[in-house]
């Protein structure tokens, strides 16, 4: 009987013990990626929304934990490397894009070097299959409790910083805004066969007007890539070289090391105050020409919190957000896609108005807002839209052609723009008025400028699709806003068609560029190191005057945007 008994079985409460640690492993080591990804996003773990969203990620978890449960020697060992393979594509940016590239690489080398880790790392889980259930519960057990106990940097989501202020030169300078609207298309750009774009097209040029500034309404850019677009307009050049050109950041998706504007600000004296988001880094190393530096999440999840959405829809978007964020693969076409960018705004300019009220002399603020890029949330009057089944993208989700848009939803889409446009102006009308209240308007130079078009077009303009693009196509991609306003000018309006990158370094850097690329479009991929004029398309003619400019002298908006 002794004998029996010592080599019996695990006790009941063992292999109960056993049982829950099997069922709980998958969800620990799903929920621990979700964990970090709504920390990194400035969201606490209680909120309602929150803990909706996570109950899909728990069933998927224990689902799978209970196929380990009741087969931990044949299910265990697929259950364990698909959650590891999964927890790894979570947490480490853009492992699944890379592991297939490898996989999948033309080149034999590589390929076969890949083959021979993964089946390393295959055949070394097999030996150990018996453990690999307890071991993976005791990883992504120890990792979950980590992760709720201590809590990631949150300075994660961007360099901030912030520096002792104070102007270098007396007197100090007047202040000045610098402000970018990414994806707004120039006001000749504005297309008045979509409903709704000739009095849009009117009510900015009076809102502009009204406003003091002088607006280039044949304003485009050079290129349809904001890396591109801003890289070359902050340098100097039509479109940036090897030494100026924004390159890959494990911070943002682009980092701009090179920035002679901001240098310049410096040099006369400003305390340079940025709002970037986490598309683009402008301020990668903490740049000594900076005072400070704070991020806006280009899909951030933080402005959901106080959204007038119902708790359902938040949970959608978090859940949303987190399968897009964490994992390339899973970023299917057919799949919803939101981006949230555009809540940003608001807060932003708040915190800009109010750096300019506690320093008023010798600060520059400069902010790029995703406004009003898509996703289109808003409603012409700033509020967001009920339904998430009309928070449209700029392109169809999905298409089979070399065409992004069927004329049918290009309007679509464009009328959901102008909407989006429309609350942009809301809001920067209150953020002049906040200027004018404090007495800053009037002494600040204040330049106002996208970075490309709306990009609403047909087609992307492409290398491929070359000899498919129409007039209307690079207008939608490359016509872009630009607007400036100084101390003591009137207004004016120009329909000259000139670049923003030709236009800010005239009057900003001191720079005149090359005037055989004047009218130069670069297509997307364009590489100057390697790529010749097969890559380079010219801008079109304006479009017959508008009829607007002969209402421009007349002062009658009064109607339109305030």
């Amino acid at each position: 009987m002794s004998g029996g008994n010592r080599h019996a079985g695990p006790s009941r409460k063992s292999r109960a013990a056993l049982f829950a640690l099997y069922l709980s492993t998958p969800a620990f080591a799903l929920l621990a990626p979700f964990l970090v990804f709504t920390q990194y996003h400035h969201y606490e773990p209680w909120r309602p929304e929150l803990v909706l969203a996570a109950l899909p990620i728990l069933g998927v978890g224990l689902c799978l934990g209970l196929m380990v449960a009741l087969r931990p020697r044949s299910l265990g060992f697929v259950v364990c490397v698909t959650l590891l393979n999964l927890f790894l594509m979570m947490l480490v940016p853009g492992y699944d894009l890379t592991l297939v590239r490898v996989v999948f690489s033309s080149s034999l080398l590589s390929a076969t070097m890949a083959g021979i880790v993964v089946a390393a790392i295959v055949i070394l889980i097999w030996t150990q299959r018996d453990k690999v259930p307890l071991i993976s519960a005791c990883v992504f057990g120890t990792v979950f409790v980590s992760v709720l106990v201590l809590p990631p940097d949150r300075a994660l989501l961007g360099n901030q910083f912030e520096r002792a202020g104070g102007s270098a030169t007396d007197p100090a300078p007047p202040p000045l805004v610098h402000i970018i609207l990414d994806e707004h298309l120039g006001i000749e750009g504005i297309p008045t066969d979509v409903a709704g774009g000739r009095r849009l097209r009117d009510d900015l040029m009076g809102f502009y007007r009204r406003h003091g500034f002088s607006l280039h309404g044949g304003a485009f850019s050079h290129a349809s890539q904001t890396q591109h677009a801003l890289a070359a307009m902050f340098n100097g050049q039509a479109f940036p070289d090897a030494d100026t050109a924004a390159r890959r950041s494990p911070r943002a998706a682009y980092a701009l090391d090179r920035n002679r504007w901001f240098d310049r600000l410096a040099d006369q004296g400003y305390d340079v105050r940025v709002y970037r988001n986490d598309w683009l880094d402008f301020c990668p190393d903490d740049p000594p020409s900076l005072t400070s530096c704070e991020v806006m999440s280009a899909n951030g999840l933080r402005p959901l919190r106080e959204a007038a959405l119902p708790t359902p829809q938040k949970a959608e978007l978090i859940l949303f957000g987190f399968v897009t964020s964490t994992a390339t693969l899973l970023r299917y076409p057919h799949v919803p896609k939101y981006k949230l960018g555009a809540m940003a705004m608001k807060d932003g300019l708040s915190r800009m108005a109010l750096d300019l009220r506690r320093n008023p002399r010798g600060t520059a603020v400069f902010a790029h807002f995703l406004m009003p890029h898509f996703s289109y949330i808003y409603d012409s009057s700033c509020n967001l839209k009920p339904e998430l089944s009309t928070w449209l993208w700029r392109t169809l989700s999905h298409s089979t052609t070399a065409s992004v848009n069927t004329p049918d939803s290009r309007r679509r889409r464009y009328r959901a723009y102008f909407d989006q446009v429309r609350c942009t102006y809301e809001l920067l009308g209150g953020f002049f008025d906040d200027l004018k209240q404090a007495g800053l308007y009037d002494d600040a130079t204040i330049i106002v400028h996208g970075d490309h078009g709306s990009r609403i077009g047909i087609h992307d303009p492409w290398p491929q699709t070359r000899s498919l693009l129409s007039d209307d196509d690079l207008f939608d991609y490359y016509s872009t806003l630009y607007a400036v306003k100084r101390p003591g000018a009137g207004p004016s309006y120009s329909r000259e068609q000139r670049s923003i990158q030709a236009l800010f370094g005239e009057q900003f850097l001191g720079e005149i560029l090359d005037p055989s690329t004047d009218r130069d479009l670069y297509l997307r991929g364009y590489d100057p190191g390697s790529d010749g004029p097969a890559m380079v398309v010219t801008m079109p003619a304006p479009r017959s005057p508008t009829e607007a400019l002969s209402r421009l002298s007349g002062g009658d908006f009064e109607t339109g945007l305030q």
